[in-house]
């Protein structure tokens, strides 16, 4: 139930979102009320993340000398030890922080100027990017946690195994290793991507032309569409003489296609040499090592999506556990954490997750090797099930007994 309550509020969340970048486009003062649901939001946001830092705080509490400052090294190891809980902390309090700024702008609080230099219609238009910054990492959230429903991700999880194996990464900072020389060999070329004609663009021109370089190869080495012209620099190709001879007719007087450049025919080869080298063997190669990663992990989806899917159930326990620790019962649902040796005693009670073991099943069309072995394995623990079940305390007496008499015959 927690769960579908976090994916609701996620939901109305990014909805909430569009309707500010809808106002930001028409460079409309959002409304109040907006503003006001956005804030509620992101501080629940950021209390159930509090809420998991104090559940954590409660399991593994620092010595009592330690102070407050070891308190905050147990939050930050919390918060550090995978990289998706230090996305989740960082993008709750950047959504507040943000919401923050908005509303006391839009109530004319930061009219001054120091910090945003627009008015409070167009504050929004001014920097949109704050806002597509939320917006993108907001709706990625969403979509990973619907990976936690059967039904979807099931069949994705793999998938998204797969990419984030550590050989895909490792190749990935590969290819990335080879991007970033492909970018430092164009960036040797004297070549002007951008002249910044413009007077009050001087001062940029080395940065747009740094920028433009890593484009046009990201462009060249990923996408496979860059233009050879546009590789050799920003310079005029064609030059047109015209005289009017009538309000109808233009004579064409004469037209220069201009010098070529120096590195002309460096260009050409580098184009083909990272075209072959990344475009052609890199990334074709990736696609060969996906698929035999989805190839692998899918044989095994169900205990993969169970595994992703506990990420989320660890969370919702913590912030269970937190409320009860706050003194606040939650009605329905009880959660107790002890130590592992506590839970063998009897007067210990200890809380279960409860799993239907057929979710680790192959499905029975699985005509592999490894599925014909499951299928042949999960008969004869059925058949042995079957059998103890039948089983009485008298039947398993006689059998000890014949036993015996067996082992003290000479």
């Amino acid at each position: 139930m927690d769960f579908w309550v976090v994916l609701f509020f996620r939901v109305w969340f990014l909805i909430l979102l569009m309707f500010l970048a809808g106002d930001a486009r028409n460079k409309l003062k959002p409304a109040g009320v907006t503003l006001f649901l956005l804030f509620v939001f992101a501080v629940w946001e950021a209390g159930t993340h509090m809420l998991e830092a104090v559940s954590f705080l409660r399991l593994r509490p620092p010595p009592p000398e330690s102070g407050r400052w070891r308190m905050l090294a147990a939050i930050g190891f919390y918060i550090s030890q995978s990289s998706w809980t230090f996305h989740e902390f960082a993008m709750s309090f950047y959504t507040l922080s943000l919401i923050i700024i908005g509303l006391l702008y839009h109530f004319r609080r930061l009219m001054d100027g120091a910090l945003l230099s627009a008015t409070p219609d167009t504050w929004l238009y001014l920097h949109p990017m704050w806002t597509a910054i939320l917006i993108g990492f907001k709706a990625n959230q969403l979509v990973i946690q619907l990976l936690a429903v059967r039904s979807f991700g099931q069949y994705v999880v793999p998938a998204y195994r797969s990419i984030f194996d550590r050989s895909s990464l490792m190749f990935m900072a590969f290819v990335g290793l080879n991007y970033i020389s492909s970018v430092l060999a164009y960036y040797a070329i004297p070549v002007q991507q951008f002249r910044g004609h413009d007077p009050d663009l001087k001062g940029n021109v080395y940065i747009e032309n740094i920028f433009m370089t890593f484009a046009r190869m990201f462009q060249l080495d990923f996408g496979g569409e860059a233009d050879l012209e546009q590789l050799e620099g920003d310079r005029k190709r064609v030059v047109l003489d015209s005289e009017m001879a009538s309000e109808r007719h233009a004579s064409v007087g004469a037209v220069s296609l201009g010098e070529q450049p120096p590195w002309h025919y460096g260009v050409y080869t580098m184009y083909a040499v990272w075209s072959i080298w990344i475009t052609l063997i890199l990334l074709n190669v990736f696609i060969g090592l996906l698929g035999t990663l989805y190839s692998e992990k899918n044989l095994k989806r169900r205990e993969l999506f169970e595994d992703f899917r506990a990420v989320y159930t660890f969370k919702l326990l913590l912030r269970r556990h937190a409320l009860e620790v706050l003194g606040w019962k939650v009605p329905g649902v009880h959660v107790e954490v002890a130590p592992a040796e506590e839970c063998e005693r009897p007067e210990s009670r200890a809380t279960w997750i409860a799993y239907d073991p057929r979710i680790f099943e192959e499905e029975e069309h699985d005509d592999s090797e490894l599925g014909k072995l499951r299928r042949e394995i999960l008969g004869l623990r059925n058949k042995v099930d079957t059998l103890a079940r039948h089983l009485t305390s008298k039947d398993i007496s006689s059998f000890a007994g014949r036993f015996q008499r067996d082992v003290s015959m000479p």
